[in-house]
C-alpha cells in the first residue's frame, strides 16, 4: 500500500515508474492490476507520443508547452489507482461494530 499512496500523492512524478508498481498491484488484485495497466499504457502511449512528436519514440523532452497536451491523460492511472486502492481498502477493513458507530444514519438497536 506504500507504493500506491506514493503514487496517489505523487501524481505525474516519472510516468516511467508505473513498472515497479504492477508487480504488487498483481499480487494484491489481478482485477485492479489489469485495470492499472490498461490505463497506464493508455496514458503511456499519448506521454511518448506527444513528448517525441511522433508514434516513433526515438527521443522525447518533456517541455512546459507539451505539459498541457500529455498532463490530462494522466488523470487516467491516477483516477485507477485512487479507485482501486478505494476498493481494496473497503474490502478489507473489517466492519466496525454497532457499538463503535458513531455517526450512524440509522439508530443503533436497543439504545
Amino acid at each position: 500500500m506504500s507504493w500506491l499512496s506514493f503514487f496517489i500523492f505523487a501524481p505525474g512524478v516519472a510516468p516511467q515508474y508505473f513498472v515497479w508498481l504492477t508487480p504488487f498491484l498483481l499480487f494484491l488484485s489481478p482485477t485492479f492490476f489489469v485495470c492499472f495497466t490498461a490505463a497506464a499504457s493508455i496514458f503511456l502511449f499519448v506521454f511518448y507520443s506527444t513528448i517525441s512528436h511522433s508514434w516513433v519514440w526515438y527521443f522525447g523532452v518533456s517541455t512546459n508547452a507539451l505539459s498541457a497536451v500529455w498532463a490530462p491523460w494522466n488523470l487516467l492511472p491516477w483516477l485507477t489507482l485512487i479507485i482501486g486502492s478505494v476498493l481494496i481498502w473497503r474490502n478489507n477493513v473489517p466492519q466496525q461494530s454497532s457499538a463503535l458507530k458513531l455517526l450512524s444514519p440509522a439508530p443503533v438497536a436497543g439504545t
